[in-house]
């Protein structure tokens, strides 16, 4: 390989890297504005855990609410490890040059991320690793 060729690898591995670095832990759950159910609950920053506490505090209909907005957390919160262990596998395949399975990988957490909020957290990662599969 040319030095041309492994300095244009080694920059688009770093940026992969970097992309990839500034939005693990970024998004762990609901960390976004949102109100749940009829009850409107408001759930931004609200984790799984917190809502079922709530919910064994409470008594009714908003007992229930709350017992259905931990079920919705806890599987937003699954999601979100889900799509970092998804672009985890697409770093690991784009420093090993293997650009069309990094891109199915981060496509998982686009895909994950998706089913709640439009794709902030690994956009820039995919794009840049779309960038790289011609």
């Amino acid at each position: 390989m040319n030095q041309l060729a492994i300095r244009n690898h080694t920059s688009h591995d770093d940026n992969a890297t970097q992309f990839y670095a500034s939005a693990t832990g970024r998004w762990w759950g609901c960390n976004w504005q949102a109100e749940f159910g009829p009850l409107k609950l408001r759930l931004q920053n609200v984790r799984a855990r917190q809502a079922l506490l709530i919910a064994e505090a409470t008594s009714g209909a908003e007992s229930a609410a709350w017992d259905e907005a931990t079920r919705y957390l806890a599987q937003v919160e699954a999601d979100a490890k889900a799509a970092e262990r998804a672009a985890a596998e697409a770093i690991s395949f784009a420093r090993d040059d293997r650009w069309e399975k990094a891109l199915a990988a981060i496509e998982v957490s686009l895909a994950l991320e998706s089913k709640y909020r439009p794709s902030i957290t690994w956009r820039p990662l995919h794009d840049e690793i779309a960038s790289r599969v011609t």
